[in-house]
């Protein structure tokens, strides 16, 4: 077996965990609550992040775009800069 194999394991058992479907259902959260992160995407990937920090998660990654498909395709980029840093 290879560590390739351990990774996948991993992301597997994440996504068929219980406990990590609870974490990752804000609707769970109440509406207040919800509302006072913001009813948009930011907001609730914020909502989130915090979830999955106070479920023992290390590293979390917040969406800020409204949309992260490369330029090219009438995106932004997200927050990306390492390709056409001057053009964007």
């Amino acid at each position: 077996m290879n560590r390739l194999d351990d990774f996948y394991r991993q992301a597997f058992s994440l996504l068929t965990n219980t406990g990590a479907r609870e974490v990752f259902d804000v609707s769970r959260e109440p509406d207040a609550v919800r509302r006072r992160f913001g009813r948009f995407r930011f907001g609730q990937c914020c909502l989130l992040a915090r979830r999955s920090v106070e479920a023992g998660a290390r590293f979390v990654q917040v969406n800020w775009s409204s949309h992260v498909e490369p330029v090219e395709d009438g995106g932004d980029g997200g927050w990306d800069m390492h390709d056409r840093h001057f053009q964007q």
